[in-house]
């Protein structure tokens, strides 16, 4: 499947009707240093900042204390800094 521009990942879930909760830090199954997109939403809560993150090629900071949502089929791409960490929700 191609995109508008290039060609871009989706990842999804093994199950539909499952909730994942992991630290930020956890082993992706993924190439998430690629950008990419989901078929569901992550939700991040990042208790220590540091990095940014790529939401629909829009660059935002990552902050202490913030949450930040990701919308299924959003373009997207973290590089946190080896501090930041949190819960992520998918």
């Amino acid at each position: 499947m191609f995109n508008t521009v290039i060609d871009i990942p989706i990842h999804d879930l093994s199950t539909l009707d499952s909730i994942n909760i992991e630290l930020i830090s956890h082993t992706n199954s993924y190439d998430y240093k690629a950008i990419h997109r989901h078929s569901y939403y992550e939700i991040l809560f990042f208790t220590n900042g540091g990095g940014f993150q790529i939401i629909d090629f829009k660059k935002y900071p990552i902050h202490n204390n913030s949450c930040y949502v990701v919308k299924p089929r959003q373009v997207h791409l973290i590089r946190r800094e080896e501090k930041a960490d949190g819960l992520l929700i998918q």
